[in-house]
């Protein structure tokens, strides 16, 4: 047993040199590397408070794991202290040489391991001081590796003398389990792994730096001033990278606002780890004993054998979209967990923001909110409606997106976005060369260190020729992009241009109808007041037509009389009916008449009816 406060670092100064130590890598990983007979591996198990050495090696049917014992003055293998070495270097130059003490014969180490291009060593990489967040069990840094490469670093907390040493291990097998994880994938959507550093503690994880920070913080910030559209592009960059995860068969167990991360060019990425698993590793695990997001679980996690799925984490992304609309409000935001998770079990979420599209809602509660994990969408059928709604509303110009308020960020278009995707392996390829580099190679027979000096300096020569043709490009496609922008504003505005033409035509033509209609009606009011009254004349004829007409004679030598027009007979009917209608004032003026004819009968005698006879004169 190694000691590590006095005599580990001595050694581990010693295996971080060679490419056969893989440090606290577990043995799985060791049997990924081991690939033909005599291939061995050495690694470190941690053991309260101090270290084991351990060397894999592959053996003819089965691979091998020996415990190297060790006390303050020597080495040894197997249960006897023979043979016994002064240093752990001259124990591993032995069994180069001899059989190893195990049940196959002569079986010896012949060939060290190649280290595994995620595995970085510590004194390439330099911590910052500036914190870019906190966990339950890291702190997360900005650094840089190798000078060149920023980048975020997730550091576990150093162990404390008062912690156990069964969770100071567990901590550490957290992280190594979350950069396994992370090394298989690749995305835009999904944060990039760089590599590991677990050499000795703590094991730091070194990845891209998101300068945007969560997502969670900028919802919070910006407010109102994001738009519905802008709303709809983080749903959709979420969901893209979730659907990856799970193409990999990984689940990511703690999908929330607070884990997706804002890039330098404005993308969601998915981040933190670690909660996450491979489909088929879950089972037998005390999940009681981790810090459990309660609003973020589906109903079917909730409960005593927690049942975690490919379902589970798309009833945590309706929570990230409550988040997404709710400008960083967490649902319930001031009920205990207890009475959380009752709801939640009973299927009782609460009421989405009255500022989430019909489309996304429809989504949420036809899709994602079903108690029944069978049910519900899977992330390609998420991602197909959001395309949808991403249409509906679309993102505002880059000019106009609020993640250009955060500092150091600068949103990016559609196309710079697809040159991102296809230069990320360049990136990787960038990294993994500033790891080679680093690397202790084993010099090739027959070379010499000049020769290898002329080597190198024509592959750095070769290097900067690539980088400059990539700069090259990069700067053309930022020309491209510019000039693309130009012309999309340009057809903008004379599409602008011509709706308002057009507008103007349509009111125009609307006004036409308006006048048109006016004068229709107008000419419609004439020709039934004229139809009226030829109905009136055609019924005054027909009632006199009906009377007995006198018969008229005619004296000879007299002019006949003339026939009265249409107009003329009915300004006559019209006159008739007003001298037939007696008026109110007549009845008075005949009853006033009567009665003074009457005095005036009374005064003057009556006299004859006979006329005076008048004489002529003569």
């Amino acid at each position: 047993m190694v000691d590590i406060k006095n005599k580990w670092k001595e050694l581990i100064d010693i295996l971080d040199n060679e490419s056969f130590y893989i440090g606290l890598l577990p043995k799985c990983n060791a049997e990924e590397i081991l690939k033909t007979k005599g291939m061995f591996a050495i690694r470190l198990v941690e053991h309260e408070h101090s270290g084991i050495l351990k060397i894999n090696v592959k053996g003819e049917k089965t691979n091998h794991d020996l415990t190297v014992q060790s006390d303050n003055n020597s080495f040894w293998l197997g249960p006897k202290k023979k043979p016994e070495f002064k240093t752990f270097v001259h124990l591993v130059e032995y069994y180069r040489s001899n059989p190893l003490p195990v049940d196959e014969k002569m079986l010896k180490l012949i060939t060290p391991s190649v280290r595994p291009s995620f595995l970085l060593r510590r004194t390439d990489i330099n911590i910052g001081k500036k914190r870019l967040g906190r966990g339950n069990f890291c702190d997360v840094f900005r650094g840089h590796y190798k000078e060149k490469i920023v980048c975020a670093i997730k550091v576990c907390h150093p162990p404390r003398e008062d912690m156990e040493a069964p969770a100071e291990t567990a901590e550490t097998n957290v992280m190594i389990a979350e950069a396994n994880l992370m090394k298989s994938i690749d995305h835009p959507n999904i944060i990039k792994f760089y590599g590991i550093c677990c050499d000795q503690n703590p094991v730091m994880i070194v990845m891209e730096v998101c300068p945007g920070g969560a997502l969670l913080g900028h919802l919070q910030n910006a407010g109102s001033t994001i738009s519905t559209g802008e709303k709809v592009k983080f749903a959709c960059e979420a969901a893209e990278g979730m659907n990856h995860l799970h193409s990999k068969n990984v689940l990511h167990r703690d999908l929330a606002a607070r884990n997706c991360l804002i890039s330098k060019n404005g993308v969601i990425k998915i981040g933190d780890f670690g909660l996450s698993k491979i489909v088929n590793e879950i089972g037998g695990e005390d999940f009681k004993k981790m810090a459990v997001p309660v609003r973020w679980m589906a109903p079917e996690t909730l409960c005593a054998k927690p049942k975690f799925s490919k379902a589970s984490d798309v009833w945590s992304f309706g929570i990230l979209m409550y988040e997404i609309f709710a400008l960083g409000q967490k649902p319930w935001p001031d009920w205990e967990n207890k009475r959380i998770a009752t709801h939640i079990r009973r299927c009782r979420m609460p009421e989405l923001p009255s500022t989430t599209p019909d489309i996304m809602k429809k989504l949420v509660l036809e899709g994602i909110w079903l108690k029944d994990p069978s049910k519900r969408l899977n992330f390609s059928q998420i991602c197909k409606t959001l395309l949808q709604a991403s249409i509906k509303y679309p993102a505002p110009f880059l000019s106009n997106c609020t993640v250009n308020s955060i500092p150091n960020v600068k949103a990016m278009g559609a196309e710079e976005f697809a040159l991102l995707c296809e230069t990320a392996e360049d990136i990787a390829q960038e990294v993994n060369s500033v790891k080679t580099d680093t690397h202790k190679a084993v010099m090739p027979r027959g070379m010499t260190e000049d020769s290898l000096r002329i080597k190198d300096s024509d592959a750095e020569k070769k290097r900067t020729k690539e980088e400059e043709q990539k700069e090259a490009k990069k700067e053309e496609q930022a020309k491209k992009e510019e000039q693309a922008n130009k012309e999309e504003q340009a057809k903008k505005e004379e599409q602008a241009q011509k709706k308002e033409e057009a507008a103007k035509k349509e009111e125009a033509r609307k006004e036409e109808q308006v006048k048109k209609y006016r004068e229709d009606e107008s000419r419609e009011q004439k020709k039934a007041k004229e139809d009226e009254l030829i109905k009136e004349l055609k019924r005054s004829r027909e009632a006199k037509a009906k009377k007995p007409q006198k018969k008229r004679t005619i004296a000879l030598g007299q002019p006949a009389k003339r026939e009265k027009t249409v107009t003329e007979q009915s300004e006559d009917s019209d006159e008739h009916k007003r001298r037939k209608e007696p008026t109110k004032e007549e009845p008075e003026k005949k009853e006033r008449g009567g009665s003074l004819e009457k005095r005036n009968a009374k005064k003057t005698p009556a006299t004859s009816a006979t006329p005076p006879t008048i004489t002529p004169r003569k």
